[in-house]
């Protein structure tokens, strides 16, 4: 027996077209009240939207799209922003504790001030990122991408730098020391803190 059109183009549908992830109410909860923690925004588009200080806790954004968003003194302590793009978002201040940003795309933001102890950025994108005075404290920076980041002034004490991308990072006044960058990769545009040396291996990114 062959199947009507109608539920034939649904079925269609059903398997090909891509379906909506976030939950409508959610963000219409968050665009109101500027509150949402424990939302579900995952594939929400969020470009150039302005959250500042908004309480996003637990909130899932992976694969959002927060391109020039706002996100400044915003509480996001334990988000999820798995494969989002944040490129020139501002969080500066923000509350990234033990936050998910695993291939996150940052590129440009401003992240000054924020704090991201034990906040995991394996193979995060953070060229030209400002971090200055950020507390990456016992986070996860394996095989990020920070070439040409400013961290001048972080907290970087147990920080995990294993692959990491420095050319041309701004490193000094940190408590880095040689162990956490043996095994990164940096140039000689690098600017580590005094007393810490460049290591042998490094021949740039």
């Amino acid at each position: 027996m062959r199947p009507a059109p109608i539920a034939l183009a649904m079925l269609l549908a059903a398997i090909w077209l891509p379906a909506r992830a976030y939950d409508a109410p959610d963000l219409d909860r968050l665009l109101k009240s500027n509150a949402c923690p424990r939302c579900d925004l995952s594939d929400a588009e969020l470009d150039g939207k302005a959250f500042p200080g908004a309480d996003l806790a637990w909130s899932d954004f992976e694969k959002a799209s927060l391109k020039g968003a706002d996100l400044k003194g915003a509480n996001l302590e334990r988000a999820t922003f798995s494969k989002a793009d944040l490129s020139r978002a501002v969080l500066s201040g923000a509350n990234l504790r033990e936050s998910f940003l695993r291939k996150t795309i940052l590129n440009g933001a401003k992240l000054d001030g924020a704090k991201l102890h034990l906040a995991v950025l394996r193979k995060a994108e953070l060229p030209q990122a400002d971090l200055s005075g950020a507390d990456l404290s016992s986070a996860v920076l394996v095989q990020a991408n920070l070439r040409n980041a400013v961290l001048r002034g972080a907290n970087l004490k147990e920080t995990q730098l294993t692959g990491a991308l420095l050319c041309g990072a701004d490193l000094r006044d940190t408590e880095l020391n040689s162990e956490q960058i043996e095994f990164a990769r940096g140039d000689s545009q690098t600017k580590l803190p005094t007393g810490v040396k460049k290591p042998k291996g490094w021949t740039g990114c």
